[in-house]
């Protein structure tokens, strides 16, 4: 997954599946791709957050 572009000075990433587990998260974020081949099919919410605490989040599908 590319996370270029979808927002600005991402200092943190977490990861959560349907059930609110987090799965993933990384900290500091210091590229803009995330290794997701470990992951099972499925809807997952991604939370983008930066220095300023501003958020984002985001769905993605897993095939």
């Amino acid at each position: 997954m590319n996370i270029s572009n979808q927002f600005e000075n991402v200092y943190n990433i977490e990861i959560f599946n349907l059930s609110g587990q987090q799965i993933l998260t990384s900290r500091p974020f210091n590229n803009n791709t995330i290794n997701t081949s470990s992951f099972s099919r499925g809807l997952y919410f991604i939370r983008l957050s930066n220095l300023n605490n501003q958020q984002k989040i985001f769905k993605f599908l897993k095939n």
